[in-house]
């Protein structure tokens, strides 16, 4: 691309480098997961099965 100013002064512009990344849907799992991970946790004590009511 090619532009002149005011001055006649030809610049020439670069395009962009192309900075598109592909999207992944994340699941609420994965996010959980990860978050656990930065935070450290390496051990998660649970019930499995159905939910706990108390």
């Amino acid at each position: 691309m090619t532009a002149n100013t005011s001055t006649n002064v030809k610049i020439d512009a670069m395009p962009a480098a192309s900075t598109e990344e592909k999207y992944t849907p994340k699941t609420g799992s994965d996010i959980l997961i990860k978050s656990l991970i930065d935070q450290g946790v390496d051990t998660v004590f649970g019930y499995p099965g159905g939910a706990v009511l108390n």
